[in-house]
């Protein structure tokens, strides 16, 4: 499995190293939101989005959504009102499903930004990231 925090310029590498891959989008001043960055865990709170992460193996990249504004927008063909959080002034989340250099999914797409949402944004990426669920007893 591989975790890593990246910047866009690290895109080609990863599409390169990784046929399917997820990346992370995060604004960490959304403290109410249940998926945080896999970084940023809140002590004595479920995170949903490392448990997630860690069970599967799944390559997960992570960056800032407000200094990946231009890749974002690229992505969408336009500025795109889903990428502004508004009167907060902060940039919305997103986690993105790739296939090498092919986006598929995104989390502005009618996947819940949650952790149902996660799940089925993976599966929908590539199913078979589930066959090597590690699940506890």
């Amino acid at each position: 499995m591989s975790v890593e925090l990246v910047t866009v310029n690290d895109f080609e590498r990863i599409a390169r190293e990784n046929e399917y891959f997820i990346w992370h989008f995060t604004s960490p001043k959304l403290y109410h939101l249940t998926i945080r960055p896999y970084y940023e865990p809140v002590e004595g709170l479920p995170h949903p989005l490392k448990d997630i992460i860690d069970r599967l193996d799944i390559p997960y990249f992570e960056s800032l959504a407000e200094e990946s504004i231009d890749f974002l927008i690229n992505l969408r063909n336009g500025y795109d009102k889903s990428l502004f959080g508004g009167s907060r002034g902060l940039y919305n989340p997103t986690i993105l499903g790739f296939k090498r250099r092919n986006f598929l999914y995104g989390t502005w797409d009618g996947f819940c930004y949650c952790d149902e949402g996660l799940i089925n944004l993976i599966y929908a990426t590539n199913p078979h990231f589930f066959s090597n669920l590690k699940v506890q007893d």
